[in-house]
């Protein structure tokens, strides 16, 4: 129970700092005035991302030009995550099946980044990402390719060990988010956690209205 609490709190404080890196990093000046009615943190002022170099679970290049023409939902965890990312993973689940049903009528993609390149082979990724919905994407990268999409994010993740198992498993600690990215390419909104199927449904349908 001890390395839960611990697991869960370091989440919690990776997700903070994630938030507050990147609204440090990108100071709002004269901004337009913040929708109302929304849950979640928006961008008033979003530029551009940085180009990046990954790869999809099915082995075809996911890049900066991936992220554009659509709205993204990009969730960034590991396939060994215990407990928050299968849950998360689940939610946007949900979220797909109300934006299916009822949603906004705008293109859209969710994507699952794996922060844990030692273990989450492209052939593991193409056997756990579609599981929780086919139309989802997963992307993977090498550990300093994948910061260049990460550190522009705010989107914090470290290795941690766990010593009494002679196996050698670890966790990883990150950030919990959930990225909207717009179809030009910009960090649009973030999703902190714990998330709700629903609030993030009526928050985007607002959001991609604008």
């Amino acid at each position: 129970m001890g390395r839960i609490l611990f697991y869960a709190a370091g989440m919690l404080a990776a997700a903070a700092a994630g938030v507050a890196l990147f609204l440090a990093l990108n100071p709002i000046q004269d901004s337009p005035p913040p929708l109302t009615g929304v849950q979640a943190t928006v961008i008033s002022n979003p530029r551009p991302l940085n180009p990046f170099a990954l790869r999809d679970h099915k082995g075809e290049p996911f890049t900066l030009s991936s992220l554009q023409g659509k709205w993204t939902f990009l969730n960034f965890g590991y396939t060994y995550c215990p407990d928050v990312c299968p849950t998360t993973l689940s939610t946007l689940a949900r979220l797909n099946a109300g934006l299916e049903k009822n949603g906004v009528d705008v293109p859209y993609q969710i994507v699952f980044v794996s922060i844990d390149p030692e273990r989450d082979t492209q052939t593991r990724l193409a056997e756990y990402v579609p599981y929780f919905s086919p139309g989802f994407v997963g992307a993977r990268g090498e550990e300093g390719d994948l910061r260049k999409l990460t550190g522009q994010l705010g989107v914090l993740f470290v290795r941690v060990e766990e010593k009494e198992n002679a196996g050698g498993e670890y966790l990883m600690d990150h950030t919990a988010s959930v990225i909207l990215v717009d179809p030009e390419g910009r960090l649009r909104a973030i999703f902190s956690a714990p998330h709700k199927a629903s609030v993030m449904l009526e928050d985007f349908r607002i959001i991609a209205s604008q």
